[in-house]
């Protein structure tokens, strides 16, 4: 099936044909659709994956969880806490969804007990710069890297390294508009041209990349080198 929302709800096309939108109470395979909330004053963002389940995340902080197929689907409350900027931010990562709001990121994982939906905020000690990213910015998994890209504007982008567990900052020297993974590669998409990201490369827009980092300092009978 094919799955789309409205304010309101969440319509399932016709199994194996996604053409077919037309409702029928005696034929399980035909379109059907979904509340969540009904009446609780919010309108649906959008929809995530999570792990078999979907998603839900309404302008009202609050997220549903849609298990199961028809007939035998279930609706259940998560959370009436997790805000989200807009339809382009939010992203699965494998058994896990981010969702950026107006300062923080929430990871939605399944737990270990019953089964449940725990949010986390991750960008507690970045919230100043993730306040900084516009209204909607987008939100990208990208694969080959291990991280996620929260796309701001003149060229900064906010990244969440999955294997670290730790945030950095990436300037560029052009606005980024999006970034695409395909197959080994990363591309990303500016303003005025398309451009691959190499490792071994050290300049964008033919200006060199600026640099810089924030040490913590480690006391210690032995000296550290930073190279």
């Amino acid at each position: 099936r094919v799955l789309i929302t409205d304010e309101s709800s969440v319509r399932y096309s016709g199994v194996g044909d996604e053409t077919n939108w037309t409702d029928d109470s005696n034929v399980d395979s035909s379109s059907k659709f979904v509340e969540a909330g009904y009446k609780d004053g919010g309108k649906f963002i959008g929809m995530v994956n999570l792990s078999t389940d979907i998603l839900l995340i309404k302008d009202n902080r609050r997220v549903y969880r849609l298990s199961g197929d028809y007939p035998n689907w279930s609706i259940s409350e998560v959370s009436r806490n997790v805000e989200c900027s807009g339809r382009l931010s939010y992203c699965a990562v494998s058994d896990r969804s981010f969702i950026l709001g107006q300062n923080e990121v929430q990871i939605m994982q399944t737990t270990d007990q019953y089964g449940d939906v725990k949010p986390a905020n991750i960008a507690t000690l970045v919230a100043s710069d993730i306040k900084k990213l516009p209204a909607n910015a987008i939100v990208r998994y990208v694969p080959q890297l291990s991280q996620v890209w929260l796309i701001g504007s003149a060229g900064d982008v906010m990244i969440y390294d999955l294997v670290c567990q730790g945030w950095f900052k990436r300037k560029f020297n052009s606005n980024v508009i999006d970034v695409i993974p395909v197959g080994d590669s990363v591309y990303i998409a500016k303003s005025d041209r398309i451009s691959i990201l190499d490792d071994s490369i050290f300049y964008d827009n033919t200006l060199p990349l600026e640099w810089k980092f924030q040490a913590k300092r480690m006391v210690s009978q032995h000296d550290y080198l930073i190279k």
